[in-house]
């Protein structure tokens, strides 16, 4: 018996994107030619650590950010810069500016970190709540801050409902207003990077967290930015490299395909992803049984949709069997089995968290492979719903 070969439709670009030719190229040609340590004094390591400047200045562009002021620091990914910068400002917070400021519905490498430190003497946190629709607003954050809150940690848009925060609010400049000294403002920009404008002078940013392998990038690779004005104790010691933050030999392989991942992105690419969201949206919403998760005017490449009756893992794994590919939660978490903790902050009933679904798109998504995926979508919910819906 033959296999079946099924034609795929990845539509779970938030847990990971496949790397692009052109980021592979990057890596091959360092890992075939420029292999030497950065830190190395002779013409290989030189070369080396000439290619990382010049990466780090393709991502300080693509920050907008003061070259005499901000720094390009190279993690291992997300997780890594989000301890890096939680862990290392409140490790050196004066104590009377040990009060943190986080929300319900952040990714856990924030949330479990700011709570550890919660849990320790002479610290307290604050956890504020999205609305229905996943928001959280500028306006519930400056009513948090205290004159001892020393740091606020915020996702800029969310990796389960794709709801945005408004960095364009300037929180750094109203804060001003409350407190003479406005606490350190860090960023988890992981889905964001790439796909919306970031301008972290004029958002008042001062600690900006990304990761490679949401753009197309290689996995293990992502980087913190940093106004040199933060100081951050280091979760490591030993090497000095990166001026003893975040020492170790860098990934140059990594840190080159981050960039040619990046720079080979469309300059449209909010623009594309609206148009592709919109319509995969509105052929979701003929089906029925479905409620919309993710606020209308959330990010262009997610959507979080629940489907009445059903549950989230049956539909996913039916809905794998015909070649698409989503996800029920965020992918740090997915075989857990626990409630998604966003939607649960959200304040959604059981039913509707139980059969929530996550379809995220990226630049290289095709209508046709939209239309397709409603389609397939569109039986399987009938299909299942004949079983699951009579119970």
């Amino acid at each position: 018996m033959k296999n079946i070969i099924v034609k795929e439709i990845y539509l779970d670009h938030s847990a990971t994107t496949p790397v692009c030719p052109e980021a592979i190229q990057a890596m091959n040609e360092v890992m075939a030619g420029c292999y030497g340590n950065p830190s190395s004094l002779h013409r290989k390591g030189l070369e080396a650590e000439k290619l990382i400047k010049a990466a780090s200045q393709t991502f300080l562009n693509a920050l907008r950010a003061p070259t005499d002021r901000g720094e390009i620091l190279f993690t291992s990914g997300g997780t890594e810069s989000n301890n890096l910068a939680i862990s290392g400002v409140a490790a050196l917070l004066k104590e009377n500016r040990r009060h943190i400021i986080t929300t319900e519905a952040e990714h856990s490498s924030v949330l479990d970190t700011v709570k550890q430190w919660g849990m320790k003497s002479g610290y307290s946190v604050t956890l504020l709540r999205p609305d229905k629709s996943g928001h959280i607003t500028p306006e519930q954050v400056l009513e948090a801050v205290r004159s001892d809150t020393g740091l606020i940690s915020l996702m800029h848009v969310n990796n389960e409902t794709g709801a945005v925060f408004n960095l364009g609010a300037n929180l750094k400049g109203q804060m001003k207003a409350i407190t003479s000294e406005p606490p350190i403002f860090h960023v988890d920009a992981v889905q964001s990077f790439g796909k919306l404008p970031i301008d972290v002078r004029g958002m008042g940013i001062d600690l900006l967290t990304a990761s490679a392998h949401k753009i197309h990038g290689p996995k293990g690779t992502g980087f913190l930015y940093r106004d040199k004005s933060v100081r951050l104790k280091p979760l490591v010691f030993g090497g000095g490299q990166q001026g003893g933050i975040r020492p170790g030999t860098e990934n140059v392989p990594g840190i080159l395909g981050m960039e040619a991942a990046l720079k080979a992105l469309p300059a449209d690419a909010a623009t594309r992803l609206r148009v592709l969201r919109d319509r995969l949206w509105a052929g979701l919403a003929t089906i029925g049984h479905i409620a919309l998760n993710s606020p209308e005017d959330g990010a262009p490449h997610v959507i979080n949709v629940s489907f009445e009756g059903l549950k989230s893992e049956v539909l996913l794994h039916t809905l794998e069997k015909e070649g698409v590919y989503v996800s029920s939660g965020s992918a740090c978490h997915s075989k857990d089995r626990k409630a998604s903790h966003v939607l649960v902050a959200m304040g959604l009933t059981v039913a509707r968290i139980d059969s929530a679904l996550r379809l995220s798109l990226s630049v290289h998504t095709t209508e046709a492979e939209i239309d397709e995926a409603i389609e397939i979508i569109r039986r399987a919910d009938t299909s299942l719903g004949k079983i699951m819906r009579r119970r």
